[in-house]
């Protein structure tokens, strides 16, 4: 990969691109971090959406301002995927985990956290994965803040303790506590450190020293974000249960003030952050803005609405420069916090992930925002530079190309085309996309589903949109030149001899997915349980019309056998179904917490099985045992593809993983 493909930009106008080659050459020659504040005193940290506060002081717990660069990138300077245990990221990269918090100490030294407890660093060059030692098992598992008291990091698990990061690397500060939201630190008088913590609904906890003390929140309280001050007390954001809530916390007597806010703030709060001053700036979850002081009640004033998105957050550095943040890649770049001082971007990516956190920098230059598909973007030169590479559309089916390679169908006009270069955005139906794909037995041919059309390339190949509207949830290329298509509308229909003839004009639910056997049955699966078998003499088996159960995703034909297997769910648990003796048998039998339902299934066999489903689940059958694998994503899986040795993953927000079994 070049070295032009490090940056991925978000419009081919966009002006101010950083300079990467200057900044490889600087990390090459072993220089300092560009943009860093020298020496070991430099940056300041906090403004996280999940908590971070305004932390000043300097130096790092990994090395402090001005570290070197020389051993930043690999030989390559390749962009390469995160990997946890042997599953690897392929799309985007190097992630595509939601991150929803980060928060630096200086521009050299700053760390983003997100789902699966995946944590990254930024050394100044490149982002490196310093996730954690193991996953929790749980489908919410996730860091959700992290903090800089000046002397070391700390960070707080959804479903775990406390960590924090020394010369030793990261270690448990407490088991007393338990689903944490937010972390807020900083240092102050002479760098005695601050570090506040709080659970959702409470307890509030500071850092005493070698233990944490508490206080017990008022019963409605709802806590979403923190932020320390420069006298060891703390801002909690958040709501009451009916409107939105801001407290101060004095560090001496733990006891909590609430403030009175105006300007017509009646949503909850989202994000929090403190300036030098010691007031706090928040938002709300409809984009309006306030600042709060100790010494003078509280003001408030609103920022302009984006109607058509909703805010996540925000980071403003302790000099009043920052961020404020949303859903489609919203982003108000602030000089100050206030009206005329925010002001929307103009740099919007051709597919706008949602931004969730920022952290500032004094001055904004060398900024970041992250959030949801792994989005990673830098503010500097006065636009943003996007460290993540890849297309976040939701990806619906995998396909190996009769010349070999692999095809993946996504929310976006175009597929994904998997080449050695890695995965790049090509075309299959012109400014179209794909909702599923089929080859034939015979490898001879491709045929692709899309809103209304239908395509397929090789002989006998299709162009056609006659059938009727809605996607092609499900296609099936046949030998003889023949496509079973299966509707989002309900409709059945075969393709042969150059027209259409319709097997099922209402199936009375959604059609998700079709499979042809070598026998000729042609098996449709879709909502409220439907299951449509077609005889190979084109009548409708009436044994099977409908399980009565639940949802089905996907259908595949068991080789060995030529008899359907089909995955959904009866609305709380998942299911693979095959027949037997005139019902069906569910061969099912997970009971963790990943088992909800089964979006796609894939193997070699009903003894040699995958199901993919949500928060990354993926189960495999080996005999008659079930076993759970951990992808090292809760992003969902709605599909999977195996050749040979290798497996591969995909799902939401663009998610393709890749193992080999």
């Amino acid at each position: 990969m070049s070295r032009a493909a490090l940056l991925l930009i978000a419009s081919a106008a966009l002006a101010g691109c950083y300079d990467f080659d200057k900044l490889l050459r600087d990390c090459a020659d072993g220089g300092s971090c560009p943009g860093a504040d020298g020496g070991t005193g430099g940056g300041s940290g906090g403004g996280a959406a999940t908590g971070g506060g305004s932390a000043t002081g300097g130096g790092t717990a990994t090395g402090g301002g001005g570290a070197s660069c020389a051993d930043a990138f690999d030989g390559g300077h390749a962009l390469t995927g995160i990997c946890y245990q042997n599953v690897c990221w392929e799309n985007p990269l190097p992630t595509g985990e939601t991150l929803s918090s980060v928060v630096g100490s200086s521009r050299c030294d700053v760390w983003a956290a997100g789902g699966a407890d995946l944590l990254l660093h930024w050394n100044g060059c490149t982002w490196q994965n310093a996730q954690l030692s193991s996953i929790g098992a749980y489908q919410d598992e996730a860091i959700s803040g992290l903090g800089w008291s000046g002397s070391r990091w700390w960070s707080t698990l959804t479903n775990g303790p406390v960590e924090t990061l020394g010369t030793g690397g990261w270690s448990d500060a407490t088991s007393g506590i338990s689903k944490a939201c937010c972390v807020s630190a900083r240092s102050f008088d002479a760098g005695e450190e601050s570090i506040w913590i709080a659970e959702p609904y409470g307890p509030l906890h500071r850092w005493a020293g070698t233990g944490f003390e508490s206080v017990v929140l008022n019963g409605t309280d709802h806590v979403v974000a923190l932020g320390a001050d420069s006298r060891g007390g703390v801002w909690t954001a958040g709501d009451d249960g009916t409107n939105p809530l801001l407290r101060h916390f004095e560090a001496g007597t733990m006891s909590g003030q609430r403030v009175m806010l105006q300007g017509g703030l009646t949503d909850q709060l989202a994000s929090a952050s403190v300036l030098a001053d010691d007031s706090a700036v928040y938002v709300d979850y409809n984009f309006r803005l306030g600042q709060a002081w100790l010494d003078g009640g509280s003001t408030g004033f609103t920022l302009m609405n984006a109607p058509t998105s909703s805010s996540r957050g925000l980071g403003f550095a302790p000099t009043g420069e920052g961020f404020v943040v949303g859903d489609a890649f919203t982003v108000y770049v602030c000089s100050t916090p206030s009206v005329a001082g925010c002001q929307p971007t103009t740099v919007v990516p051709s597919y706008a992930p949602d931004v969730i956190a920022a952290w500032a920098s004094p001055g904004l230059e060398g900024s970041w925002l992250v959030g949801r598909g792994g989005t990673l973007a830098r503010y500097t030169d006065g636009g943003f530079a996007f460290y993540n590479q890849g297309l976040q559309a939701n990806v619906h089916a995998l396909v190996v190309e009769p010349d070999g390679g692999i095809l993946a169908a996504v929310d976006y006009p175009g597929v994904l085309q998997r080449t050695d270069g890695g995965w790049s955005l090509s075309s299959f139906i012109a400014n179209e996309s794909v909702r599923s794909w089929s080859v034939s037995p015979n490898g001879a041919r491709l045929c692709g589903g899309g809103n209304g059309h239908l395509k397929c390339t090789g002989p006998a190949a299709v162009d056609d949109t006659s059938f009727g509207s809605g996607y092609y949830n499900g296609v099936a290329a046949l030998d003889d030149g023949g496509v079973a298509v299966a509707s989002e509308l309900g409709q059945l229909g075969l393709w042969a001899n150059h027209a259409w003839s319709t097997l099922v004009a209402d199936a009375g639910a959604p059609l998700n997915a079709v499979a042809v056997s070598a026998t000729g049955d042609i098996w449709a699966v879709g909502d409220k349980g439907v299951v449509i078998h077609m005889t190979p003499a084109g009548g409708l088996d009436p044994s099977n019309p409908t399980t009565g159960l639940g949802s089905f995703y996907a259908v595949w034909i068991d080789p060995n056998t030529q008899l359907p297997l089909i995955a959904g769910d009866d609305g709380s648990h998942a299911l693979v179904l095959r027949p037997d003796a005139g019902g069906w048998e569910n061969l099912y039998d997970v009971g963790d917490e990943f088992s909800q339902s089964a979006y796609g299934l894939a193997g070699a066999g009903v003894d040699d099985l995958y199901t993919v489903g949500p928060y990354g689940a993926l189960h495999h059958r080996d005999a008659a045992t079930w076993t759970r694998i951990e992808t090292g994503t809760r992003v969902s899986l709605h599909t999977l593809l195996l050749h040979g040795p290798d497996v591969w993953l995909a799902g939401d927000v663009g998610a393709i993983l890749h193992f080999q079994r």
